[in-house]
């Protein structure tokens, strides 16, 4: 009894002294996990309807990516956009989904053979009647994602 009073004396007189405690503010926290944060790699791909019953990642993205060049394909199937129906041409369209899941047209490469405003016209059309799309997402919170879309436009 005597050995517990005397150790229960000790703690109290010396207990908390030996220990440091150091307050780390809030902003400090985000702050290191900004730095620590990937932000060229997304937790989820933007998504569609039909692709929200995939369960792995690498799926939805395939399922994305898919439904995504299927809908292109098909509107530029009504569309003509040749000037000279001589060669083929490939263009590549600089897309963003923003955090809303809205589609951008950033830019429109290797049109050769292409009247670019009437591409523009096309590709804008062809955004318009896109599916609703759910955003990407990091750590839960949606993010805007930019991809470029290979399109291969073959004369006839």
């Amino acid at each position: 009894m005597r050995v517990s009073s005397l150790f229960f004396l000790l703690i109290i007189c010396f207990g908390c002294n030996g220990f440091e405690l150091n307050k780390i503010s809030s902003k400090d926290v985000v702050e290191e996990e900004i730095h620590q944060i990937n932000w060229s790699k997304v937790d989820s791909y933007p998504t569609f309807d039909l692709c929200e019953s995939l369960s792995e990642r690498e799926k939805i993205k395939a399922c994305f990516e898919k439904t995504i060049a299927l809908h292109f394909y098909e509107q530029l199937s009504t569309f003509h956009p040749l000037e000279s129906n001589t060669n083929n041409d490939t263009i590549t369209l600089s897309l963003k989904i923003n955090d809303k899941g809205l589609v951008k047209l950033q830019k429109i490469c290797g049109y050769n053979l292409l009247n670019k405003d009437i591409l523009e016209i096309w590709c804008t059309n062809a955004i318009n009647t896109l599916p609703k799309i759910y955003p990407a997402q990091k750590r839960g919170v949606p993010v805007g994602v930019t991809f470029d879309l290979p399109i291969i436009i073959v004369s006839n």
